[in-house]
């Protein structure tokens, strides 16, 4: 399995990763096309004259259409460590507090480019009449500002947690009726109102009809609807799906406008991902993608537990080839998730770097990920999900054609409550009966073992109990661990360990019904599935040892590279691949190059190794299987406490910190898995060798990232104050 050196690889990547594919352009007919990759997008790159002390607000005039500004890039230099974006819209007064992006600074007092990606911000809509932006934390300087065109004139748009790319520059698009279109086809579109036009006496109307060829051909229409915006049928996107037999020739018209008291205004209607289908099935594999939030290896009954908490994993791993020794690159979601759905290690994609004290980054737009690379070759794309670090804010809805965030779901009397894995896949089995008459990427990622844990009430009982009888402490079926909490009773950690296997539980039942799903459907025939964790979970195991080395004793995850929080389960299945294990070390980062040709899509670049050799040796259960190309793996970009690094190379491991006051640690992992020995004093060969390959596989990266963003490789991190928070609610920030 031949894998590129450091410096080609750099070069390959480097020059590839921005290279953009358009999905049903490669023959002569396509079988889905998203229509709005059609649509011409505004704007021209424009440099604007402004600089100056940011230690008061500097306003810029402006008078642009928000659609024809795709990003904002900041030349800060200074002190600070955070600055704030605000705009102000034709016909407003004031900027208003709410709309203010909190960027996060380097405060070295070199100056840097901040990248604002706008194209998540759904606020940004509208005439643009002024721009202003200040040094929240300290002295800073503004160097300069560009605006940057959009890439696309679609943009994500998020209403009642579902985001669709969406067409916002105004409700009216024409797509010419070419030969390329599929036909028959299926028109899929979703209708919304922006949140401000939805009011009493408001409505949004949606009209698509074609239009035959020349300036007065005749004009059939195809959909008309008025929706009123101030009832519940109009809060979210409204579905719309229609069978067509398109003309020759002509153009297909899509208007939409919003009319408040008979006025009617351009702005406020949207039209979320339009898409032309075929009315036939798609060839090819389909993907699913199964992530469990925090799950310990330890938890599955694959990976020898004995205490049947995962009968439906078991049962998948048993079909599957199993990964022994899946690490991932961080022990947090944000720097993990993006590692596996972009195929490039954290230093070099940047999200979940913690430059200043309020939020971590997210990665740039522009690439590749699993999502959009699968789109290009005709997949439709779904995304379901429960985590706030996988918000399009942080960059992760790169590529789909519908991401939705459920958060919380219907509770009794009409109150809301805290959705949990039933809820998710409940959203998971409808999605599967809407997109399986098209070739399809699924991926579902559940929450429940992350903290808290609160299991239903049932099983609690059926687990919990069981696992720990004897408990008669204060804690009932719930428990919330925040790390600013105290430290819990010695006497309650079994009990909060049976809790957090209680979810793990309910999580494996649930995952039960949504693999009945897929086979009842008849999509396990033709769908590679693939599951996997982000990271793993802490419980008071080594409080004394942390606490001597300087970490954060009282967290979850997030502040340590030990093996809980970066052995992760992996299992991939797929048809005509035989059940087996691959028992050497790789990584996260290799699913991606991994599932993309399982899948039977070309991979783009990446840091990741294709594992498909390896996989089929496994599943043939070849005794000369190929066996994946031994590589460091290396683990970064702590969340709590001080930054440390980590570096595994056969059966060593060295934890690094950046501050030098903190001791290095060494850890033969073959006598020692549970990493409680320090060799560093022992071994001192061993150390000076792994930090060296450290050293070099770090410079590489920053290399690699340099190149990829062709600037300084500062990319922002802009929230609003929601996201900071319900971050602080979670325990994230301080």
């Amino acid at each position: 399995m031949k894998r590129l050196g450091l410096g080609a690889l750099c070069a390959v990547v480097a020059a590839a990763l921005f290279l953009h594919h358009v999905a049903g352009r490669s023959g002569p007919e396509a079988r889905m096309v998203r229509l709005g990759e059609r649509v011409p997008p505004l704007g021209a790159e424009t440099v604007l004259d402004a600089s100056g002390d940011l230690s008061k607000p500097i306003t810029l005039g402006l008078s642009s259409e928000a659609a024809e500004i795709g990003g904002i890039e900041l030349r800060i230099a200074g002190l600070s460590r955070q600055a704030a974006l605000n705009w102000r819209r034709a016909g407003e007064h004031g900027f208003l507090p709410g709309r203010r992006l909190l960027i996060t600074l380097d405060p070295s007092g070199a100056p840097h480019s901040y990248q604002v990606h706008l194209a998540r911000e759904e606020q940004w809509i509208g005439r643009i009449a002024a721009l202003r932006i200040a040094s929240t934390s300290g002295p800073a300087r503004l160097l300069g500002v560009t605006l940057h065109k959009p890439r696309s004139a679609l943009r994500p748009l998020d209403l009642r947690g579902v985001s669709l790319p969406s067409l916002v520059r105004d409700g009216r698009f024409e797509i010419p009726l070419t030969g390329d279109l599929p036909r028959p086809a299926r028109l899929e579109v979703s209708l919304g109102i922006l949140p401000e036009f939805q009011r009493e006496g408001a409505k949004g109307c949606f009209s698509i009809a074609t239009i035959g060829p020349g300036g007065d051909g005749a004009r059939r229409p195809l959909y008309d609807q008025c929706i009123p915006s101030g009832g519940p049928e109009i809060a979210g996107w409204v579905p719309v799906r229609l069978d067509l037999d398109l003309p020759a020739e002509g153009r297909l018209v899509f208007d939409a406008h919003v009319e408040v008291g008979g006025t009617r205004l351009e702005a406020g209607a949207l039209w979320g991902q339009p898409i032309l289908f075929a009315r036939r099935a798609a060839p090819g594999k389909n993907l699913v993608l199964v992530v469990v939030d925090t799950l310990r290896t330890d938890a599955l009954g694959a990976y020898g537990n004995r205490q049947g908490l995962t009968p439906n994993l078991d049962a998948l791993a048993r079909r599957s080839v199993r990964l022994a020794q899946l690490h991932a690159p961080a022990p947090w979601t944000l720097p993990s998730m993006a590692s596996l759905m972009t195929g490039l290690q954290p230093q070099t994609h940047g999200a979940g770097r913690r430059l200043g004290e309020e939020a971590p980054t997210g990665f740039a737009d522009g690439l590749h990920t699993l999502a959009g690379t699968l789109a290009s070759q005709g997949f439709y794309t779904s995304g379901i999900y429960k985590n706030i670090y996988l918000n399009p804010e942080f960059g992760l809805s790169q590529g789909f054609d519908l991401y939705a965030s459920h958060e919380t779901m219907p509770g009794e009397a009409g109150a809301s409550r805290e959705a949990n894995a039933g809820f998710l896949v409940d959203r998971a089995i409808e999605e599967l009966a809407r997109i399986e008459d098209r070739r399809f990427f699924l991926y579902l990622h559940l929450f429940d073992p992350h903290n808290p844990y609160e299991a239903p009430r049932e099983w609690c009982d059926r687990v919990a109990r069981r696992l720990e009888p004897g408990y008669r402490g204060p804690l009932g079926c719930r428990v919330d661990r925040r790390p600013e909490d105290p430290l819990p009773a010695p006497s309650d950690f079994a009990w909060i360990r049976a809790l957090y296997d209680a979810e793990v539980a309910y999580t494996d039942h649930e995952l039960g019904r949504f693999f009945a799903a897929l086979h009842d459907r008849g999509l396990d025939r033709n769908t590679v599935v693939a599951f996997a964790s982000d990271h793993g979970e802490e419980f008071y195991d080594r409080l004394d040892q942390e606490r001597r080395l300087g970490y954060e004793p009282n967290s979850d995850h997030g502040h340590t590279h030990y093996e809980e929080l970066l052995h992760v389960p992996g299992m991939i299945a797929a048809p005509g691949l035989g059940a087996g294990v691959v028992a050497d070390p790789v990584q996260t980062v290799d699913l991606f190059p991994t599932l993309l040709s399982l899948a039977g899509v070309q991979p783009p670049p990446s840091e990741g190794q294709n594992l498909s050799a390896a996989l089929a040796g496994a599943g043939s259960g070849s005794a000369e299987a190929p066996r994946p190309t031994p590589a460091a793996l290396i683990s970064g970009l702590i969340l709590h406490g001080l930054p440390r690094q980590a570096i595994r190379r056969a059966q060593w491991k060295l934890i690094q910190p950046r501050r030098k006051t903190l001791p290095i640690e060494l850890y033969d992992l073959s006598a020692d898995p549970g990493e409680t020995r320090d060799l560093s004093a022992a071994r001192p060969d061993v150390v000076q060798g792994l930090r060296s390959l450290l050293a070099a596989q770090l410079d590489a990266r920053r290399k690699l990232r340099l190149q990829i963003l062709a600037s300084d490789g500062i990319d922002s991190t802009f929230l609003d104050w929601s996201h900071i928070t319900r971050l602080r609610s979670l325990g994230y920030l301080r």
